[in-house]
């Protein structure tokens, strides 16, 4: 029993000493700042409307700009509902510039011509209604003859009274009611074009910013809901990371505050600068804040880096410091 002790006791003390000097190692290779994590702002785009998917004419990797297309829904349906508004519109748009510009000259002269033959069909009829009441007062014609002729006449009063109360709107022109009344039609018919077109573009989902392709959720001919992610984005020239700093160092840091950020799979450091200062402690101690515990009261403080070359990745650590420093 002793002996196995002993043994221990001298692999131990071999051991140990190795041990601490691998850990004193790997302390000396951590690069010292603050750290933290490389993150992207990334965007699930997807589609407003719900349909099937035509086409997702980006691939992973594919830089993108901002407004790119990244996906269309099949768009058939839409297009020829938007069609059909159109016509509408043009229809209302040209009876509007009828009533606007009034009867034409032709037609007001094609009246009056049509009122001057009412008034002499309408004197024919007076002057033989006169003829046949004086031969029925002395008997000569049967009175149902009279009222024949009181009834002719009549509706040519009437068709002249008609005639030269078309004739009178004519010369008048276009009421304001009217005026009013297709124009309101014009301004519906626009809006149900403007609409259909906004139902034609709910159907290609476009690129909120400058970005990297990061996943393709979907496939065409797959049918989506409204909202559905379709395409996933990464901003990769402006990746972040939120590191942890003592509260003991917030003086030195302020939002616009200029950092190095490094990390394992660097040569050269990149540029960063302060984005935000979190308001809340990220790490409170149980007990009392001591002259032990205060040093690990952490903010988080998010810092934006510029990677132009794309040298970061997401997930990898990384050491801020201040420039300069």
């Amino acid at each position: 029993m002793r002996a196995a002790i002993a043994t221990l006791a001298a692999i131990a003390a071999l051991v140990t000493p190795a041990a601490l000097a691998g850990c004193d190692a790997l302390e000396r290779e951590t690069p010292p700042g603050y750290q933290g994590v490389a993150e992207l702002d990334t965007r699930a785009v997807g589609f407003e409307a719900g349909g099937r998917i035509a086409a997702v004419p980006v691939a992973r990797g594919d830089r993108v700009e901002a407004g790119a297309t990244v996906a269309t829904l099949d768009d058939a349906l839409a297009k020829s509902a938007l069609a059909a508004q159109r016509a509408t519109l043009e229809a209302a748009e040209a009876k509007l510039a009828l009533v606007e510009a009034g009867p034409r000259e032709e037609d007001i002269r094609a009246t009056a011509a049509r009122v001057h033959a009412a008034e002499r069909q309408a004197a024919v009829a007076r002057r033989d209604l006169d003829r046949q009441r004086k031969l029925a007062r002395r008997g000569a014609t049967p009175e149902a003859k009279t009222d024949a002729l009181r009834a002719q006449a009549a509706a040519a009063e009437g068709q002249l009274d008609a005639l030269r109360e078309q004739l009178r709107a004519l010369r008048e022109g276009s009421r304001p009611e009217e005026v009013r009344a297709a124009k309101a039609a014009v301004d519906a018919a626009r809006q149900s074009v403007e609409a259909a077109r906004t139902r034609v573009e709910h159907l290609v989902a476009r690129a909120p910013m400058t970005a990297e392709v990061l996943d393709l959720i979907a496939k065409p001919g797959e049918v989506v809901t409204p909202g559905a992610p379709v395409v996933t984005l990464g901003e990769v020239d402006h990746p972040y990371a939120d590191v942890f700093v003592p509260q003991g160092d917030l003086s030195q840091l302020a939002v616009g505050t200029k950092m190095r950020v490094q990390s394992d799979s660097l040569r050269e450091p990149l540029e960063g600068v302060v984005e935000h200062v979190a308001r809340q402690l990220s790490y409170t101690p149980r007990f009392l804040f001591s002259a032990r515990d205060r040093p690990y009261l952490m903010l988080r403080v998010r810092v934006r880096i510029a990677d132009p070359d794309h040298r970061l990745h997401a997930g990898v650590p990384v050491f801020v410091t201040r420039a300069g420093h």
